[in-house]
């Protein structure tokens, strides 16, 4: 849900002005579009279940890095792999679920994928909101910004060594 709230938090934490701040997402988007062909690329390359992880262990610390940083080119920087990471997930996962369900499955599994992950962050954003109002949207930034970096950390801990195909 921490990407919805990037143009609200550009405001807050930068000064910028909401109509910028909102254009900014296409950065975020058109880094999303080279994730993409990268995720696939590294999906068949190094093995899906390698290249998911890949994404899970670098998110978090991308999120923090994006609330540390003053608003300049760095920040830019940080904005397209943002959308790298973002999209490569996708691109990851979706093999991944077709190689592993087997084909009378594969609508109800893609269906519970789309489900929880899009729509599953929206019914997040109005909780996340919730707090902000309440704690101020830089501190209930940060605070995701850190929840990812947990779970990013889980995830490095959770990885076995990768198996690189040849």
């Amino acid at each position: 849900s921490a990407a919805g709230f990037i143009p609200l938090y550009l405001v807050d934490r930068h000064s910028i002005a909401p109509a910028y701040a909102a254009m900014l997402l296409g950065v975020i988007r058109a880094g999303g579009v080279l994730g993409s062909l990268i995720g696939g690329w590294l999906s068949d390359k190094w093995g899906r279940r390698n290249a998911i992880f890949l994404t899970l262990i670098v998110t978090g610390p991308i999120l923090y890095t994006l609330t540390r940083l003053p608003f300049n080119a760095a920040l830019m920087v940080v904005f397209v792999l943002f959308g790298v990471f973002m999209q490569m997930k996708q691109s990851t996962i979706q093999p991944f679920l077709m190689d592993n369900t087997p084909p009378q499955l594969r609508g109800i599994v893609f269906g519970l994928y789309f489900g929880l992950s899009m729509e599953g962050a929206s019914l997040l954003q109005p909780v996340t909101g919730y707090y902000m109002d309440i704690f101020g949207i830089v501190s209930v930034f940060n605070v995701i910004a850190l929840i990812s970096v947990g779970l990013s950390l889980t995830a490095l801990v959770v990885l076995k060594k990768p198996r690189l195909r040849r």
